[in-house]
């Protein structure tokens, strides 16, 4: 199975996709949320070490505004596998709103480290309040 949005698989992969994944990503574009929930928690479950899937549980919960239990999906996104990148986005920018600077700060910077074309990781390091 090809890997949702030109991924590569992130830590924990078994070398396939796990089960579930791939129904899970389909059904949230879908904004069928209950399938979504159902088969991303499988993968999750079966698979606790593979990135993506925490992040579209992530993406998920966020659609649901559960914004703690996103926060708290990605944040495992990023445990699993501190070199994907996309975690990093969603932590800064909630981060960001949240105006909890110090967060902003570590994750925009592990952002721009990782991908530092990404124009929004710049943004978000130059938003910061200048201590003083």
């Amino acid at each position: 199975m090809p890997p949702p949005d030109g991924e590569r698989d992130h830590a924990g992969g078994p070398g396939q996709r796990p089960q579930g994944l791939r129904r899970g990503i389909d059904a949230l574009a879908k904004q069928k949320l209950d399938a979504a929930a159902d088969e991303l928690t499988k993968a999750v479950t079966a698979y606790p070490k593979f990135a993506i899937a925490w992040y579209q549980l992530g993406l998920l919960r966020q659609k649901r505004n559960d914004a703690a239990g996103a926060n708290e999906a990605w944040k495992q996104a990023l445990a699993s596998d501190p070199k994907y990148v996309r975690p990093y986005e969603r932590l800064t920018t909630v981060a960001d709103h949240t105006q909890d600077w110090a967060s902003s700060e570590a994750y925009s910077r592990a952002w721009i480290q990782l991908d530092p074309t990404t124009f929004q990781g710049h943004i978000c390091i130059t938003r910061l309040p200048t201590p003083g």
